[in-house]
């Protein structure tokens, strides 16, 4: 397996967040390490062999250096960096990038506080002009759900059309709803833009991008630690989507809890959630068992592969 989007922070490189920062679900642990990773592995994976692309915490609220550092320093066979672009610092992002240290590019709209707004101004063209070089892929949390943002990313890819892409969250949209498969559909014609599907536990979600993208074009993503969270995510007609904890968290709001925690009770982690709807979602694309392996082997492993070779 090769997990493309997975985080990791190390002792010291978390500074503490702000009161808006604690109240994010992404404020969940400011603090994991190696030791934490390989409980994981152990627990979630038992005896497969699991590559992953490892990237620091990118969110406001790190020393993005010392993180950097810390992922690479100890990347391995197995576990392959990612650098976190310092937006702020290009000298030392592009020189980063430079060492020939890295495997993939990652950045963050919450990288500051307020978040950016635009993806340029987290990744600037100085930054994806190199990446597109040294066909670096580029994790890319956009900064809207993509429907609302897909002209940014069509501008992107006309400007550099050999960057590599990997939409994280498959574009962040959590519904199929029209503007989402339009925007899948707009950038179907851009070969190197792929999805990753991490955190993502809507079926209709997942089947757009295989329908559209093709099972060549989407890829299995974790989001640890993230994944390990137990949440439903529900739709509500005055708050829009939310998501209901199964448990206690210190970013949780009382009133979800108290108005609609029975539809999270019983809820895995997101982990599981999000590869139940993976695989419900490839076998809505095939009827035959033989198409149906295939694709999990090309969403799973080779994909990504294949994104990562660098000739």
């Amino acid at each position: 397996m090769v997990d493309v989007h997975a985080h990791l922070a190390g002792p010291g490189t978390f500074r503490g967040f702000s009161d808006v920062g604690w109240s994010q679900r992404r404020s969940s642990f400011p603090r994991w390490d190696l030791q934490d990773d390989a409980g994981v592995l152990e627990h979630l994976y038992g005896q497969r062999e699991v590559t992953r692309i490892w990237m620091p915490q990118p969110q406001h609220g790190f020393d993005h250096r010392a993180a950097n550092d810390y992922v690479r320093g100890h990347a391995d066979s197995r576990r392959l960096p990612a650098l976190c672009v310092l937006p702020d610092d290009l000298d030392y992002s592009l020189g980063q990038l430079r060492s020939g240290a890295y495997r993939a590019v990652k950045s963050y709209p919450h990288y500051r506080e307020p978040p950016y707004r635009e993806i340029l101004e987290f990744f600037p063209h100085e930054v994806l002009t190199l990446c597109e070089q040294l066909r670096l892929p580029l994790v890319l949390h956009v900064p809207r759900p993509l429907s609302h943002c897909v002209g940014e990313v069509e501008d992107i890819m006309r400007a550099h059309p050999s960057l590599r892409v990997i939409l994280a969250h498959a574009g962040r949209n959590t519904h199929a709803d029209r503007p989402y498969v339009a925007a899948l559909r707009g950038l179907s014609r851009w070969p190197n833009v792929v999805v990753d599907t991490a955190m993502v536990t809507s079926v209709p979600v997942l089947s757009a991008a295989l329908r559209i993208l093709g099972s060549d074009r989407v890829l299995f993503g974790s989001d640890e630690p993230f994944n390990l969270l137990k949440y439903r995510m529900i739709r509500t007609k005055r708050h829009g989507d939310i998501a209901v904890p199964a448990h206690r968290y210190h970013w949780e709001k009382p009133w979800v809890r108290q108005r609609y925690g029975y539809l999270a009770a019983g809820a895995p982690a997101v982990h599981f959630q999000s590869l139940a709807a993976v695989f419900a979602a490839i076998d809505r694309q095939h009827r035959r068992a033989s198409s149906i392996d295939a694709s999990v082997q090309k969403v799973f492993c080779a994909n990504a592969l294949d994104l990562l070779e660098r000739e």
